[in-house]
């Protein structure tokens, strides 16, 4: 799950630095921090690494395509994957979250 973690950390990283915007990464990386606990909680899911890998083909398959709106939609419809969960994980874990007033 290490590893796997590592390689979805690059090849997000890549996308943006492939934009010139890799000081955008940087920042989000340290804002986003509930996030990234979501993701490390809902990784081993079942077929949560096939679902991830599916969706960095998708973006790859629409950028090589030179298709902005099909990769923009890619791009968003595997970011909210984990944003969308937020509410289960919190309730399977709820010692990993703080709660809400």
């Amino acid at each position: 799950m290490d590893r796997f973690s590592d390689l979805d950390r690059q090849f997000h990283l890549a996308l943006f630095e492939g934009v010139g915007m890799g000081n955008v990464h940087a920042m989000l990386q340290r804002k986003l921090g509930s996030i990234l606990r979501c993701q490390r909680l809902d990784l081993p899911s079942p077929g949560k690494l096939q679902e991830i890998v599916a969706g960095h083909k998708d973006i790859l398959d629409r950028i090589e395509a030179a298709d902005p709106e099909g990769a923009a939609g890619a791009m968003r419809a595997h970011l909210s994957g984990s944003i969308s969960r937020v509410s289960a994980l919190r309730n399977k874990f709820p010692d990993y979250f703080v709660a809400e007033d």
